[in-house]
């Protein structure tokens, strides 16, 4: 009997250990869900979000704050739902230990000289209270603000996600402090429907309006279509053209500078192109008559005359009149070469006619050479 009554005992015990393992667990888990449970890397010093508010931007802050919070299931401190219980109440201590905690974790987000201001409040729900009726009403000054400097941006030298980071900044701001109407019917009319594609619409084309004039093309495709895309689209679709043109611009980048690179490396023609029958001998040669370089006075073309076969390379009309002329002063009778298109017997009455009208005291004039020896003269005198 004593071994039953041993075996029965230990059997008891096991039994009831097992059940305070159980209700230990979930009273464990009860209170990580509870907004009293403190973690273990919770601390006073912990700073939730990393610019401190400094009396501007206190919708951004107030956001930041609120998700903070949120996260470690503490916003019942500062929306005043979780109460604090008596001093005979179980919980009191809990409680009181977690508000100072979230306390601390205001004052650490705050500039210095907000915190003084509020650093006495009896509650974390009081502090929050003071700091929005201080900072967190809505006034025309920073409506008009916003606005102001909203109608002024463009995009100038930023790109597409820099330029609409800034304007989402601006709306989001506009959005915490302007008071939108809330429809009474439950929206069955569809009026907040049509109100956000109404606010949609206007922030469209205030986005567009901003652009540069390089995007005038895909701006009015945008404008064009019916309805108005929301402005995540529009984003994305100037987003893929600004893709595009950086993607166009490399290839040509790449293009003209392997253009400028094989350019580069070519050496220039001049310095081994020569002119057809070029000799580097014959260069260093110069003729003491004409001073001409490439031959010598008794090769002179000028001094001993012209080959038959010789082909000026600027023939001129009057050069032929010229050359008579000058042959007429010296008194020469040498034959006109064919090149000049006179027959011998033209020539013979031009010397005839020459020494009639030098008897007679009279020259002709050079106008008359001109027309006796163009290529137009034909047939006798």
């Amino acid at each position: 009997m004593n071994l039953e009554f041993c075996f029965e005992y230990i059997f008891a015990m096991a039994a009831s250990s097992s059940a305070n393992t159980s209700d230990t667990s979930s009273r464990t888990l009860l209170d990580q869900d509870n907004p009293l449970f403190l973690n273990s890397s919770d601390n006073p010093g912990m700073k939730l979000i990393s610019d401190p508010f400094d009396g501007s931007g206190f919708s951004n802050w107030k956001r930041s704050m609120i998700i903070a919070l949120s996260a470690r299931n503490k916003l019942g401190f500062i929306d005043g739902t979780l109460l604090k219980p008596n001093a005979t109440d179980p919980t009191f201590k809990s409680w009181s230990r977690c508000n100072d905690m979230v306390i601390s974790w205001l004052l650490g987000s705050l500039s210095k000289s907000i915190g003084r201001s509020v650093i006495f409040s009896n509650s974390a729900h009081q502090m929050w209270q003071e700091l929005e009726e201080r900072h967190g009403s809505p006034n025309g000054t920073q409506l008009f603000a916003l606005h102001k400097e909203l109608s002024e941006i463009s995009q100038g030298n930023s790109n597409i996600p820099d330029y609409f980071t800034k304007l989402k900044v601006l709306w989001d701001d506009v959005d915490s402090l302007a008071i939108i109407p809330a429809c009474s019917c439950g929206c069955k009319c569809g009026a907040s429907i049509k109100l956000s594609k109404f606010q949609q619409d206007q922030r469209v084309i205030q986005f567009l309006m901003g652009l540069n004039d390089s995007y005038t093309a895909i701006r009015g495709f945008i404008l064009m279509k019916t309805p108005l895309p929301n402005i995540s689209q529009v984003y994305n679709i100037l987003l893929q053209e600004e893709s595009q043109r950086e993607i166009h611009s490399g290839v040509q980048f790449m293009a003209d500078s392997a253009s400028l690179y094989v350019n580069s490396s070519k050496p220039p023609v001049h310095q081994f192109a020569k002119k057809p029958g070029f000799d580097s001998k014959r260069s260093n040669l110069t003729c003491n008559y004409c001073k001409k370089t490439g031959n010598t006075v008794d090769k002179c073309y000028k001094l001993h005359g012209f080959p038959a076969d010789f082909k000026f390379t600027k023939p001129k009309r009057t050069g032929t009149a010229q050359a008579a002329q000058a042959e007429i002063s010296t008194g020469s009778t040498a034959p006109v070469s064919n090149t000049s298109g006179i027959t011998p017997e033209m020539y013979s009455q031009l010397m005839t006619l020459l020494k009639n009208s030098q008897a007679t005291d009279s020259t002709p004039s050079t106008a008359n050479f001109a027309g006796l020896f163009s290529e137009e003269a034909t047939g006798s005198w």
